[in-house]
């Protein structure tokens, strides 16, 4: 959509859980210096609050608000916000996150001036619980040049992408609660040119209920891992970068071991059942010492 020639910029989020932050992610989005955006807020049944927030910004008639009627979780939310965008561009923007003025500007002129790119992203400042830059956060950059996505978990953010590079994938995996992130950028590698902008433009709140934070982060890895699995099987036979088997194997066999571990004791049958399916993915589970450890503890193989 274009408005006096300016082509319409969604800024999609997944909203669960974040009431106390939600007015300043909208006014960031609010305040932006590119005229012609959209906000498309998915929010997936918060029990804090949230869609009483929410709903106060429904006035707006930028604002657009799909409320689930059960939990998706963030890759089915973030489906269902991108589903309904509209924009030419679409943004991701975490529910406890904010942006700079002229992120949506910035962003549009790179997509304007790169129309090969299917993902720009950008740098981020870490900031505090209360949204006061700490300074660049290194755990998210842009990409160098010779760099491979699949080689490399953690890119930057703002994270933009065209619609029309969108459609050419099957978009946000709803199975996926975490690491939906990882999941569609390497998506969207397979269907384009990445490029990154080197500028902060996006403000990531760091605190203890972040969705990728403190406890949450072992989890996401194990989300991100399965998103690396699948790209893998996907470009397998093709030209695109990937994975070499054994780097194959030796993730698969990460993410099967630490998905054994917690369930070892309360869980044995479906310990069981991932041990199973590990010895045929990977035989070579078989001489590593984690392997015999979870079967003795576990009576591996007993009815």
């Amino acid at each position: 959509m274009l408005l006096n020639n300016t082509p319409l910029f969604s800024v999609v989020v997944a909203s669960y859980n974040n009431s106390q932050y939600l007015n300043e992610m909208i006014e960031s989005v609010i305040q932006q210096s590119w005229s012609n955006w959209e906000l498309v807020i998915a929010e997936d049944c918060s029990t804090d609050g949230s869609l009483e927030v929410l709903k106060k910004w429904t006035n707006h008639d930028r604002v657009n608000l799909i409320v689930h009627e059960k939990n998706k979780g963030a890759g089915g939310a973030f489906a269902t916000a991108t589903e309904a965008a509209r924009g030419v561009f679409i943004g991701m923007l975490g529910a406890d996150d904010a942006l700079h003025p002229d992120a949506l500007k910035i962003m549009a002129e790179a997509h304007l001036n790169h129309p090969n790119a299917s993902l720009i992203t950008s740098l981020a400042m870490g900031c505090n619980a209360k949204l006061k830059p700490l300074g660049a956060y290194l755990h998210c950059r842009n990409l160098e040049a010779t760099e491979e996505l699949i080689h490399h978990p953690v890119v930057g953010n703002f994270a933009t992408f065209k619609s029309i590079a969108y459609q050419k994938t099957d978009g946000f995996n709803a199975d996926l609660r975490k690491a939906v992130d990882r999941d569609v950028f390497l998506k969207l590698d397979e269907v384009g040119e990445l490029k990154g902008v080197n500028k902060h433009l996006y403000y990531y709140r760091l605190h203890d209920g972040g969705i990728s934070q403190g406890e949450s982060g072992m989890k996401a890895n194990q989300y991100a891992i399965q998103a690396t699995l699948a790209a893998y099987r996907r470009r397998k036979g093709t030209n695109k970068a990937n994975l070499g088997a054994k780097q194959y194997r030796t993730l698969l066999r990460t993410w099967y071991f630490r998905e054994c571990h917690p369930l070892r004791w309360v869980h044995r049958k479906k310990c069981n059942e991932l041990l199973k399916r590990a010895l045929l993915e990977v035989p070579s589970i078989l001489l590593t010492r984690t392997f015999w450890s979870i079967v003795a503890r576990n009576n591996f193989l007993k009815p």
